[in-house]
C-alpha cells in the first residue's frame, strides 16, 4: 500500500499529527508513505469557476518544511518520500 498525504499549514503539518499517522500506520502492510506538500497553484481554477477558496489565505510549503514530519515517521520504519 502507499499512503499519499497532502500537509496543509494549520491542519495537519504538526509533528504530533506526524506521530499520530506514523503510529497508525506502522502496523499496517504499506510500501511508502508520500508527504505532499500544500501549494496554491490551483487557486487561479477557484477565481474561474466563480467560486470561494477556502484556502486561499495559506502560503505554499517549502519542501524542507516537511522534513521534520519526514524524520517522524520514518522514525517508525516506514519509508517517507517528500514532494508535490
Amino acid at each position: 500500500m502507499w499512503i499519499r498525504i497532502p500537509v496543509i499549514p494549520g491542519y495537519n503539518d504538526s509533528r504530533q499529527d506526524a506521530e499520530n499517522v506514523a503510529k497508525y500506520l506502522s502496523n499496517m502492510p504499506v510500501e511508502k508513505v508520500s508527504l505532499l506538500g500544500f501549494h496554491n497553484w490551483g487557486s487561479n481554477k477557484y477565481k474561474v469557476l466563480g467560486r470561494i477558496n477556502p484556502v486561499e489565505n495559506l502560503v505554499s510549503l517549502k519542501e524542507e518544511e516537511l522534513y521534520p514530519l519526514r524524520d517522524i515517521i520514518s522514525s517508525y520504519g516506514l519509508k517517507v518520500t517528500v514532494g508535490y
